[in-house]
């Protein structure tokens, strides 16, 4: 079997997190949060399939990117890694420790539920799409075209952030076409089949909607030492809309098993 090569950044020293970022996002994202967590961890946050500098593809279905985790995994370490991941990046790591739950020691799940979930990126896809690159002179150019479909401006600078420039071309670091033909794929569940043993933590922004009560007896229905944990005034992003509250969660679920 071929090596599976995803890009990465790794931070710190101590027992192995692997970090999976949301749609549209990327390792980068993550780095206030490594940062952070790197006094007690080794960090490793990873550009998914089509996101920043990994590999293109038109395969992002949940079994077949779990896979490709679960094979990177085993080609990296030599102990078992906790597992976080962000909205899409949780349904992956749901699915990964579904697959083979032996190759993770615990889970943490970030505002995302295993269910599926309306198409409602459609009028951000087309905002994207309506961003002439090739006229661009800086990044906040992209602000004037984003904001006609996009009214929060954190949704707008976070998107912002995945504009780069080489040799005076600006283009998305993540793979606006690829994803847009995906969306149905990614909104779907992740397709979960065993109860799992690992101790698994979900954590959800009050304001957000991505987890609903009428979620939970799906996710009960899937993990044996289940944990939830809200925080208070924070949306689909808890982990820059609140870090530190966010840090002191991770920490005390990974370290103490008490979220």
């Amino acid at each position: 079997m071929a090596d599976v090569k995803f890009n990465f950044t790794q931070i710190g020293d101590g027992q192995p997190l692997v970090i999976l970022h949301g749609l549209l996002g990327s390792a980068k994202n993550w780095q206030q949060q490594a940062k952070a967590l790197s006094k007690n961890f080794s960090v490793y946050c990873i550009d998914l399939p089509n996101h920043g500098q990994s590999y293109r593809t038109k395969d992002m279905t949940y079994p077949t990117i779990a896979s490709q985790i679960n094979q990177w995994v085993e080609q990296t370490f030599e102990q078992k890694p906790h597992l976080m991941g962000h909205s899409m990046g949780g349904k992956i790591a749901m699915k990964a420790v579904d697959s083979q739950p032996d190759l993770y020691k615990k889970m943490i799940v970030v505002d995302i539920s295993p269910v599926t979930y309306p198409l409602h990126h459609l009028d951000l896809f087309d905002a994207l799409q309506s961003v002439p690159l090739n006229q661009l002179t800086k990044r906040q150019d992209a602000n004037h075209y984003l904001q006609s479909g996009i009214e929060s401006l954190g949704l707008r600078n976070f998107l912002m952030h995945s504009l780069k420039n080489k040799d005076g071309i600006w283009n998305w670091e993540f793979d606006l076409q690829n994803l847009i033909n995906n969306q149905k794929t990614i909104a779907q569940e992740p397709q979960l089949k065993n109860k799992i043993a690992n101790p698994t933590l979900f954590i959800k922004g009050e304001n957000s909607t991505y987890i609903q009560q009428a979620h939970k007896t799906v996710v009960v229905k899937h993990y044996q030492k289940l944990f939830f944990k809200k925080i208070a005034n924070a949306g689909h992003w808890p982990h820059s809309e609140k870090a530190k509250v966010f840090t002191h969660i991770v920490n005390n679920f990974l370290l103490n098993e008490t979220p």
